[in-house]
């Protein structure tokens, strides 16, 4: 096993879909872990084109 990814502090978004508020993904080769936590997210919302270029991609969000 190289890496291990658990998924907390599940919300329900709709009334089908339940997501993680906290996912936390632990490097077991290197002892490192990396958390990520949503506090504020949308769901269906449309994103700008020009955010999946190379350039958007480079740029961040």
């Amino acid at each position: 096993q190289i890496k291990r990814l658990e998924a907390e502090q599940f919300e329900q978004i709709t009334d089908r879909l339940w997501s993680p508020s906290k996912m936390t993904m632990y490097d077991l080769r290197e002892d490192r872990k990396t958390e990520i936590t949503w506090s504020n997210r949308e769901i269906n919302t449309s994103i700008e084109d020009w955010r999946f270029t190379e350039r958007g991609l480079r740029r961040g969000i």
